[in-house]
């Protein structure tokens, strides 16, 4: 059987000679080096790190498989919930184009003016009175469970603000 080279020997004897490591990139000494032979017995700093890098990995297989089951439970249920967002949705845009028409609607249909974005309607208070407009309103419909976006939001704080005006803007020929 051939003699077998301490590597880690060797390169010990080498004078001068750095290694840099790999996390923070400083230069030190190979006679520093924690170096060993891989076919001899692994120091017990070395096992300590093999057997901390294993228990890592188990986690990590562990991570991974819940991850998996939890993505083929979602791609059985999230159709499901995709489909029903999607009819609620639907159901209130059809909604905000009838309701005016219904008896439960609080202002009469002549006074609204469709816009559907950002806002529902403007309401005209009083369009339909010889008296005038007596007030304007912003009106935003929701069912369900639906709650404003943050544009909607956005405008509501203003209107409660009071920065509200009415510019006229007259065309040139």
């Amino acid at each position: 059987m051939p003699k077998r080279l301490d590597v880690a020997s060797q390169l010990r004897a080498v004078p001068g000679l750095r290694l840099r490591c790999p996390l923070c990139s400083e230069a030190f000494p190979v006679r520093a080096a924690p170096l060993f032979d891989s076919d001899a017995r692994y120091p017990a700093t070395a096992r300590r790190n093999v057997i901390a890098r294993r228990g890592n990995a188990a986690a990590l297989m562990r991570e991974v498989a819940e991850r998996r089951a939890q993505l083929a439970e979602d791609r059985r249920t999230k159709p499901r919930h995709i489909e029903s967002t999607s009819e609620g949705s639907n159901f209130g845009q059809i909604t905000e184009h009838i309701l005016p028409g219904m008896p439960t609607f609080p202002y009469s249909s002549s006074t609204c003016r469709l816009l559907l974005k950002p806002i529902d309607y403007v309401v005209f208070s009083g369009l339909d009175q010889p008296a005038g407009v007596q007030q304007v309103k912003f009106v935003e419909l929701k069912t369900g469970s639906g709650r404003l976006t943050l544009e909607q939001r956005s405008i509501r704080d203003t209107v409660e603000k009071g920065a509200v005006q009415l510019r006229v803007v007259k065309a040139k020929r």
